[in-house]
């Protein structure tokens, strides 16, 4: 959706090029937005979308940045299996398979947070029932591998460069 907006979708935009992002969905849902599978969603007029892109192809400048996505157009929760065959990230189809049928793009941004979820509960219900987790740590990431992760060392040398940037501005004025 943008987040708002025209004005709120350049500034959205503009802030992702800022930060490094290859690209984004601009939906072309009304707010609050809905999952595809859900009942009750909607899509805002074509207009209002047009200009929601126009205001994003302005805030890209020269940047190689994609802009993706409208629901209008888009089968995301497929209706019978002339159009798609999966649903919840169960992929029936191979990437070859699915080009020879026409798709250009599939996106599976429920997968991980499917998967995380499964893992919390499993966890967590072992840890409920036995008192320890012994049974889930080859699934489990280590201390250190998480703090790799989430890169922490560059935070340390963050919080290192600006805890004591009060006390310096207090000094010099």
């Amino acid at each position: 959706t943008g987040g708002g907006n025209a004005l709120n979708v350049q500034r959205t935009v503009k802030d992702l090029v800022a930060a490094g992002a290859a690209g984004c969905f601009l939906e072309d849902q009304s707010w609050p937005k809905k999952c595809g599978h859900m009942h009750g969603k909607q899509i805002i007029p074509a207009e209002e979308h047009a200009a929601k892109i126009a205001s994003a192809r302005d805030a890209i400048g020269d940047s190689d940045f994609v802009l993706a996505r409208a629901d209008a157009s888009f089968v995301e929760a497929p209706r019978n299996d002339n159009e798609a065959n999966w649903v919840w990230g169960h992929t029936l189809h191979t990437p070859e398979e699915l080009k020879a049928m026409g798709f250009h793009l599939t996106v599976h941004p429920l997968t991980a947070l499917y998967a995380s979820a499964r893992a919390l509960v499993d966890v967590l219900k072992t840890l409920k029932e036995s008192g320890t987790t012994r049974d889930h740590l080859e699934k489990m990431g280590t201390f250190e591998e998480f703090n790799q992760l989430v890169n922490l060392e560059s935070w340390f040398e963050i919080e290192g460069r600006y805890s004591n940037f009060k006390k310096a501005v207090e000094k010099k004025y």
